[in-house]
């Protein structure tokens, strides 16, 4: 059986892409001194990537980009009060469906002068939403 030595000359480095980028805003939609609502918006992009140090175009992962939707409200207790403040926070993670794979796997090996390469993908969630609350104490 053995093995196939393979030199590789300026190829990528693996789960390496050459741009990546976010931005994050946020809006206060109503602040007062007992509560707060805020909105925000979060978008993140990564470009084109390989799972193995090929460079082989089969090994390569497509660029992707999402946005979630933050909404959260907070409700602060009187001063007097021994309570925290109150918070609900909904999260809409990937508001535009969009499928994609952030990472995989490469295997390749040579058996009888064949060579073969096993991939493997990670799919991402569509669309969700994420509840949470929170207590200051």
């Amino acid at each position: 059986l053995g093995q196939d030595k393979v030199a590789r000359e300026d190829t990528p480095l693996a789960f390496s892409p050459s741009v990546t980028g976010a931005l994050d805003l946020n809006y206060r939609v109503v602040s007062t001194k007992r509560s707060l609502f805020e909105a925000g918006l979060q978008t993140k992009y990564v470009g084109e990537r390989f799972v193995d140090n090929s460079g082989a175009e089969a090994s390569k992962l497509d660029a992707y980009h999402y946005s979630d939707l933050r909404l959260a409200y907070t409700l602060s207790p009187a001063p007097a009060s021994r309570l925290g403040a109150l918070r609900l926070t909904v999260l809409v993670r990937n508001i535009t469906g969009q499928e994609y794979f952030s990472n995989g796997w490469s295997y390749r090996y040579n058996f009888a002068g064949n060579e073969t390469t096993l991939q493997g993908l990670y799919p991402q969630a569509g669309r969700n939403v994420l509840i949470g609350l929170g207590l200051d104490f």
